[in-house]
């Protein structure tokens, strides 16, 4: 079986569509195909410039091992976006300043790995994270922000970090 890695785009061309939200159980239980009919599996997300997420959007898609929220996200305030999405292990989060629901990656225990983009304001952690990554930029750690999670262990600081603030781990 060959892997489908798909790309929500706002190319208009005939093989791709404009989005700019995806709304409540856009892809429950949603099976892939390329073309010729051979199965594919979605796997990767890179949701290019949408700027909304709907509850549960991506419900049960236990295929998805990897999501890149972009910077034009703004608002992932709805519940259960990921639920259940077990096979999920790395977030590369890039948004500047999205709001972001508690609730949006429920059930989503196997999260390990978190790649921040230079611009992040609001961080998101998971208690399964074991390594996270701050992109050449960053200059300060928010304070206290990332504290008491025990299974944090491999931490990748940019040559531009200039502040660690005591309580930051």
């Amino acid at each position: 079986m060959d892997v489908l890695d798909t790309k929500p785009s706002i190319i208009n061309d005939e093989n791709s569509i404009q989005l700019d939200s995806i709304q409540t159980l856009s892809f429950k239980d949603v099976s892939f195909s390329y073309p010729n009919g051979e199965e594919a599996v979605l796997k990767n997300i890179d949701f290019s410039s949408c700027e909304t997420l709907g509850s549960q959007a991506f419900y049960e898609c236990t295929s998805l091992t990897e999501i890149t929220i972009p910077e034009s996200m703004t608002n992932m305030s709805a519940s259960s976006i990921f639920f259940n999405c077990k096979n999920l292990v790395t977030l590369n989060y890039d948004a500047i300043n999205c709001n972001v629901n508690d609730y949006a990656f429920n059930y989503n225990v196997n999260i390990q790995t978190i790649n921040y983009g230079p611009k992040v304001e609001k961080f998101v952690l998971f208690n399964s994270t074991n390594k996270i990554t701050f992109a050449e930029g960053f200059t300060s750690i928010p304070e206290t922000r990332f504290n008491n999670k025990t299974k944090l262990k491999n931490i990748v600081f940019p040559s531009t970090i200039t502040t660690i603030p005591n309580s930051a781990f």
